[in-house]
């Protein structure tokens, strides 16, 4: 049995991570921990965990904890991580990792040859329409892949976050979509190379909510990307150009 601690008790905990780990038998969630004490109750009680904190540090000492899930607004992640694998727990950690490539460096060098595992959310990494897709592009049915397309609608409002986090930074769009565009291009193809076009708007709010992305891979694979917090309907779609097929896929069915 795997005994999880939980860093960040808002949403995306209550909303995903709670219902996630009540459908894997080998998952217990040993202890919570929010600088909020309503919210950390409230999650211990869901969770049926044994102890919450208020202060994440006593949870990454909590000795009876092996893995912790880092839940936290972006700007906490790459110090919430380091922090864990200095503890001697493996880490799976909401995206974005950090906020900087160089925060993700950071946390390579403090990973070293632990052999503690830090895994990144990508919450749509095995989705059966990607593993059906990825399978066939593998097996060379549709040729060398030419463009990749991702169009992600999104909306702030029907996902209700306890907090206003993403309206405090500048590019919250880009940590909140972008890397989930990222995770499904590498499904396909090498990271991305180079940024030829980006146009970021404000629509509806104070932040950028809306951006639209033409890039290239290490395998020079054109990818056009769009996403937005301005949709009355959320999807992510994403189709896979190749030389001799196209590959159509509606990620969030």
């Amino acid at each position: 049995m795997i005994r999880l601690g939980i860093v960040g008790c808002g949403k995306v905990t209550t909303m995903f991570h709670l219902k996630a780990i009540g459908e894997v038998d080998e998952v217990t969630v040993a202890a919570v921990a929010d600088l909020d004490k309503a919210r950390m109750e409230d999650v211990k009680r869901k969770s049926g965990a044994e102890r919450g904190y208020t202060d994440p540090k006593e949870l990454l000492s909590d000795p009876s904890v092996e893995v912790v899930a880092i839940n936290t607004p972006p700007r906490f992640h790459e110090e919430t991580v380091i922090e864990a694998l200095r503890a001697g727990k493996h880490v799976l950690c909401e995206k974005p990792l950090a906020q900087s490539v160089e925060g993700c460096a950071r946390i390579k060098e403090a990973q070293g040859g632990s052999g503690l595992v830090v895994l990144p959310v990508h919450n749509y990494a095995f989705t059966p329409c990607l593993e059906t897709a990825r399978g066939i592009v593998v097996s060379g049915e549709i040729g060398k892949i030419q463009r990749i397309g991702l169009r992600f609608d999104n909306n702030l409002w029907s996902y209700g976050p306890k907090t206003d986090f993403r309206m405090k930074e500048e590019f919250s769009i880009v940590e909140d979509l972008l890397p989930h565009v990222l995770s499904v291009v590498q499904a396909f193809t090498g990271p991305v190379r180079s940024v030829e076009e980006a146009r970021g708007r404000r629509k509806r709010h104070d932040v950028m909510d809306d951006l639209s992305l033409v890039m290239e891979t290490e395998d020079g694979v054109r990818v056009e990307g769009s996403m937005n917090w301005t949709s009355l309907i959320p999807a992510f779609k994403a189709s896979v150009e190749g030389e001799s097929g196209r590959l159509e896929m509606d990620l969030m069915k």
